[in-house]
């Protein structure tokens, strides 16, 4: 258990709620601590991981002040909360889905529960936004988007250039 804990240490959690297995925001972290016999022991924990994107890309929708805030306030607050709730118990090596369906107790929330759902909400966003949207291609749309623009704005003056013309030039 303990090399399976040691082995999984760097690699980021993934959803099993999603067959894409996208990685997540938050990855399991390796922590030793020594005992009174200098064993090991690695337990995990979670620990916030940046946005696929950057934080100003939700912008103007959401200031990048905005979402910096959210992250490093609501969020940071979350996975720290959650840390301290599994620190100890059997949870301590679960993934964060285990986490969240153990804590929920059959319809009684557990105190974690809360505090790993909210870390579930921001990997989902995440997950589903870097689905859904791809900024390159959006990028490039626009783009071409523009160029056709200015291509149907030349067309319309060269058009009223004819039609002056024609009005001018004698019959």
């Amino acid at each position: 258990m303990v090399a399976a804990a040691a082995a999984a240490t760097d690699n980021p959690l993934t959803c099993s709620l999603f067959p894409s297995q996208a990685t997540g925001v938050l990855q399991w972290t390796e922590r030793q601590c020594t005992r009174k016999a200098d064993a090991l022991t690695v337990t995990a924990t979670f620990e916030l991981k940046p946005p696929p994107y950057p934080m100003d890309d939700l912008e103007p929708h959401m200031s990048k002040d905005t979402f910096e805030y959210h992250r490093g306030k609501h969020h940071r607050a979350c996975v720290d909360n959650l840390n301290k709730q599994i620190d100890g118990a059997e949870r301590d090596d679960m993934s964060l889905d285990d986490v969240v369906l153990v804590t929920y107790n059959k319809g009684g929330p557990l105190p974690a529960f809360n505090n790993a759902a909210q870390n579930r909400r921001p990997d989902y966003t995440s997950t589903s936004m870097e689905k859904l949207v791809s900024w390159d291609v959006v990028s490039a749309r626009l783009e071409v988007a523009k160029a056709r623009a200015a291509e149907r704005e030349i067309e319309e003056a060269r058009k009223r250039k004819e039609e002056l013309y024609r009005r001018k030039k004698p019959a």
